[in-house]
Order: C-alpha cells, then sequence, then structure tokens
C-alpha cells in the first residue's frame, strides 16, 4: 500500500517539474508577445473623406486639420446629431448683428424669395445651403435653396435680410445639418505626451479631418495565452487520468 502510494507521489512531482519546464501557456505567451510587437501599431493611414471603409469598432487616431488629435472607437459615418447642430446654431444666435435675428426651431415665420411668398410656415432649420421649412399642420420639413431667401420675418415683427445669412455663411460660422462626419466613442484628446480622456461619443465633420490612422488589432498574445491555457489544462488532466487507471482497484 505504502509503496502505491510513494509511486504516485513520484509520479505527481514528476509532472509537476516536467510542466514547469514545459509550460505551454509561458512559452506561447512569449511568442505572442513577440508576434504583437513586430506588428506595427498603425495598420493604415487614409484620408478623411475614406473614413466609410473603416471597420466599426476599429480604434482609431483621428488627425484634424487644425492639428487636434483625438483617439477613440470608430462608430461610423454618420449626420450631425440634432443637439450639436442645436448647440452649434444657438452660439450662432448669439453673433447675429445688432437689428437682425435667427429664427428658433418650431417658430412660426414668413419667408419671401424671388419666386414665393410662404405665409406661416414653421421653422424646422438653417445650413450652408438651405432654409428647412414644414408646414404648420403637416410635419414635413422642405428644403428651399438660400441663395434665393430675401428675407425672413417672424410673429413678433422681428426681420433679418436673406443677405445678412449669406453672409454668416461666408464666413463659415453656420453648422451644417446635411454634412456627414464620424462618430467616436471611447475617446481622448492628444495633446503632445499627455492624453485627456472624455465620456461619451463625439461627432466629427469628415471636412475637418485631416487624416485617419487605424490603429492594428494585436491579439496574438491573448490568443496563444488561450491556446497555452487549454494545453497545459490537457497535460495535467491527462496523466490524473492514466494514473486512477492503473491505480484504481
Amino acid at each position: 500500500m505504502i509503496g502505491k502510494i510513494s509511486s504516485k507521489i513520484s509520479l505527481f512531482l514528476t509532472l509537476v517539474f516536467v510542466l514547469c519546464l514545459n509550460s505551454c501557456t509561458a512559452t506561447l505567451a512569449m511568442i505572442g508577445q513577440a508576434e504583437d510587437k513586430r506588428t506595427p501599431d498603425i495598420a493604415e493611414t487614409i484620408q478623411g473623406m475614406e473614413a466609410g471603409k473603416i471597420k466599426s469598432g476599429s480604434k482609431v487616431i483621428i488627425n484634424l486639420k487644425d492639428e487636434t488629435m483625438l483617439e477613440g472607437k470608430y462608430l461610423g459615418i454618420d449626420s450631425i446629431p440634432n443637439e450639436k447642430y442645436d448647440e452649434e446654431y444657438a452660439e450662432l444666435q448669439k453673433q447675429i448683428p445688432e437689428g437682425s435675428f435667427l429664427p428658433t426651431k418650431g417658430d412660426t415665420i414668413k419667408t419671401s424669395s424671388e419666386f414665393i411668398t410662404d405665409d406661416n410656415v414653421k421653422f424646422s432649420g438653417l445650413d450652408k445651403k438651405y432654409i428647412i421649412l414644414s408646414p404648420l399642420d403637416i410635419n414635413s420639413p422642405t428644403k428651399f435653396e438660400l441663395e434665393h431667401l430675401e428675407n425672413i420675418t417672424d410673429n413678433r415683427g422681428n426681420k433679418t435680410e436673406g443677405q445678412t445669412i449669406r453672409n454668416l455663411i461666408s464666413e463659415g460660422k453656420f453648422p451644417n445639418k446635411f454634412l456627414s462626419g464620424i462618430s467616436i466613442k471611447d475617446f481622448k484628446y492628444m495633446r503632445d505626451t499627455m492624453a485627456e480622456s472624455a465620456a461619451g461619443e463625439k461627432f466629427i465633420y469628415l471636412n475637418d479631418i485631416d487624416q485617419i490612422q487605424i490603429k492594428s488589432k494585436k491579439h496574438a498574445t491573448r490568443n496563444l495565452l488561450m491556446l497555452g491555457f487549454v494545453l497545459d489544462a490537457l497535460i495535467i488532466a491527462y496523466p490524473w487520468f492514466v494514473l486512477n487507471s492503473i491505480f484504481s482497484p
């Protein structure tokens, strides 16, 4: 009986020694780390207008034309979120020249153009090319070209000339409701050697982007580490199975 127990202990100690010398987990992890180090940090660099080719979920570094750099997870091509448009438009309303006004979304206004005068329509928005209007009884926004707009009047008697709006546009102050951009999340601003993280999602106009660097996916260490765990588990389990078969009564 004692001899059998001693044999089991000897076999177990031998197994532990061999396992320490030939750990699949450690060996494969080192191979994975070496492979990940050989993989370039940046897989590809593209122009901003090529953003549609990026897979959703990819980690990217965005270089803006004003030399700002952001890093985050790419979500996809999108149009400007309503809240961002409203925020930019509200800032623009503060900059309107004295004696003029910009209507607020939902206001009832009258518009005059060289072709037609629209009485009592609902204002739905403005951008660099269009004024967006809806009939009062129908929620069906329609775009009208700003180049033909003569003036806007609201029900309080405020009036703005179309040329005033076109001047603001030429100065680059208007948000563009129909210009595409990209959305990213889990982003951070890269400032020299510092990184300033920010929560939530961010929308960036394509026109503001110089280049996008797509980061490489380095999964060799993780994948080989998992494979090593499986192999080591088999190495441990198989001898115990054999031992139990030999020494079982």
